[in-house]
């Protein structure tokens, strides 16, 4: 909740940038070093997107950070695709909880042998990756590795829905 952002303040870990939902379920949080220039850009009132641009080394850069929706995954990347387009930024860093997988042979594996539909990230997010040309870090430097940043102990599934 918006009331308890004080708690979050830790000058240890440097600057904070918060959006925060009146609800205890979502919220987005950075921490970005005081020798680096923020300024934080856009938030949105549900506490899922925040966009925070930083300066370093000369270098303006758009930092994204996203708690994205279970479902209407769609709406949800369109309407941060328009946002993206409108800053127009050259550089962008992206990362969060997409609640999605990319590649569904990487980035998911299941104890069940019963085939359920995977969480597949929407084509709105696909757009968003191929117009920025943006890239996943991560995989980039671990082409095969199989890693994941969830579990769900209920459908006995392990994902990565995490990225930078």
């Amino acid at each position: 909740k918006k009331q308890y952002e004080y708690l979050l303040k830790q000058p240890k870990l440097g600057k904070l940038f918060t959006t925060l939902a009146q609800s205890k379920k979502r919220g987005v949080v950075l921490y970005i070093r005081d020798a680096i220039t923020a300024e934080q850009i856009y938030t949105d009132n549900d506490g899922r997107i925040s966009m925070v641009e930083i300066m370093d080394n000369n270098i303006k850069t758009l930092l994204i950070a996203i708690y994205a929706l279970n479902d209407n995954q769609e709406y949800f990347y369109r309407k941060l695709h328009r946002k993206i387009i409108e800053l127009d930024y050259a550089n962008i860093c992206m990362m969060g909880d997409l609640n999605g997988i990319v590649d569904e042979k990487l980035d998911h594996k299941s104890q069940k042998t019963t085939k359920r539909t995977r969480k597949i990230l929407p084509k709105s997010f696909f757009r968003i990756i191929e117009v920025m040309n943006l890239k996943d870090i991560w995989r980039e430097r671990n082409m095969e590795k199989k890693q994941y940043t969830f579990y769900s102990s209920r459908h006995a599934l392990w994902s990565r829905i995490d990225m930078i």
